[in-house]
């Protein structure tokens, strides 16, 4: 609508109380429509002292998916595998190796003992650590391209599984808990080069 389309309907009564009804009506339901998506928002909010934790994985996925091979969504995704290697050790030496500490240290042992499946959980993506480790070791040693798509696969697997299935026990079961360590964790990713 031009200016002068905008004179007319607000100079002209009847158009003018329709125009106040249909938006009257609109609004009603991008409101409805927005209360009903933040309502879903809010069951996958995660506990703000994990929330670091998850803006890490964010970052990360990132960067799994743009070492696999074939995947050229991102910048690090159309990277040489020269510059992929460089940046992915150097990910895992100062992002990776502080994030798994934050879990290791602060939050798996505020979890341990508390539940035996959630035991066995910590115990798994601890394992996955090291395998995380030695995928990087492997990346180093030759057969670059493989192996980074391999390390893309395990760490893509290894965020879900946190995200989707530790994170969750853990909020579930700790509750207020966590705010023992609140302000301990921070995110230790910015961008991840990506």
């Amino acid at each position: 609508m031009n200016w002068l389309t905008n004179v007319f309907v607000l100079t002209n009564p009847r158009l003018k109380s329709w125009v106040n009804n249909n938006l009257t009506n609109m609004l009603t339901v991008s409101t409805d429509f927005a209360n009903k998506k933040s309502l879903k928002r809010n069951t996958m909010k995660r506990h703000k002292t994990i929330i670091p934790l998850s803006h890490d994985h964010h970052v990360m996925l990132k960067m799994a998916q743009g070492v696999k091979k074939n995947f050229i969504k991102t910048e690090l995704g159309t990277s040489t595998i020269s510059n992929k290697v460089k940046h992915v050790i150097h990910v895992y030496n100062t992002e990776l190796l502080p994030h798994f500490n934050h879990e290791e240290t602060l939050l798996f042992p505020l979890a341990m003992g508390k539940d035996a499946e959630l035991d066995i959980l910590i115990n798994e993506i601890v394992e996955e650590h090291d395998q995380i480790g030695e995928a990087i070791s492997k990346i180093e040693e030759g057969n670059q391209e493989q192996n980074l798509d391999v390390l893309g696969f395990l760490l893509e697997s290894h965020i879900r599984k946190e995200e989707r299935i530790v994170f969750s026990k853990i909020e579930e079961i700790l509750g207020d808990d966590l705010n023992i360590i609140e302000g301990q964790i921070y995110a230790v990713t910015d961008s991840c080069g990506i």
